[in-house]
């Protein structure tokens, strides 16, 4: 039986990132995320459409809504 490989789209390999810290469970640090959409000022960044979360686009932080906790950083491959 073959391995199962993940198709991603060659726009999700356009934008990578690599995770540098991880404070949540979905995302673990030296793993690669891709883009999965763009809104200004905001990426939504993970695995899927569903494991995903909103990036500011210019420090590349999801932090938490109450606290402003770190939650990820990550770092685009170029």
């Amino acid at each position: 039986m073959k391995d199962y490989v993940r198709h991603i789209p060659k726009g999700m390999l356009a934008n990578r990132f690599k995770v540098l810290e991880s404070n949540v469970s979905s995302f673990t640090a030296g793993e690669t995320v891709y883009q999965v959409r763009e809104r200004p000022g905001t990426l939504l960044i993970g695995h899927t459409f569903h494991k995903s979360l909103w990036f500011d686009r210019d420090t590349l932080e999801c932090r938490s809504i109450e606290g402003d906790r770190l939650l990820v950083k990550v770092e685009r491959i170029k």
